[in-house]
């Protein structure tokens, strides 16, 4: 053709089959190695040991309890005092940015900050 140039494509796009081909062979036999575990679990989630479900949770609200705590200490040793219910929601609205989001780790981060300077806590305090 007449004005058309013709272009090869990258080497990398010509070996993205062989990659697409290696990636669903290497997960096929994961599968396959792996399904009597994954069974197991799925057989596991129908019928929860509810004592285990219980101390998971008892531990999970210690948690996030002592970490609210030491917060509340931290601020109150910079002379900014807050409430422990409220680092405890603030505790546990992080952790949701952080697990829920992509990125989310960044989310948390800023908006526990945000939340820490309208508490009263300096930019220095807050980033503690």
């Amino acid at each position: 053709m007449v004005g058309s140039k013709e272009t090869t494509p990258p080497a990398w796009w010509r070996r993205t089959p062989a990659v697409v081909a290696v990636v669903v062979l290497i997960l096929g036999v994961e599968l396959v190695i792996g399904w009597p575990s994954l069974a197991e679990a799925l057989r596991q989630l129908r019928a929860p040991a509810w004592n285990w479900v219980a101390g998971a949770v008892i531990a999970e609200i210690a948690s996030m309890s002592t970490y609210a705590r030491m917060q509340q200490a931290l601020l109150r040793g910079a002379g900014t005092t807050v409430p422990v219910r409220r680092h405890v929601a603030l505790a546990y609205a992080a952790h949701s940015l952080s697990a829920t989001l992509p990125g989310g780790p960044v989310f948390s981060t800023a908006f526990n900050f945000q939340t820490l300077r309208r508490y009263g806590a300096s930019s220095a305090v807050a980033s503690w």
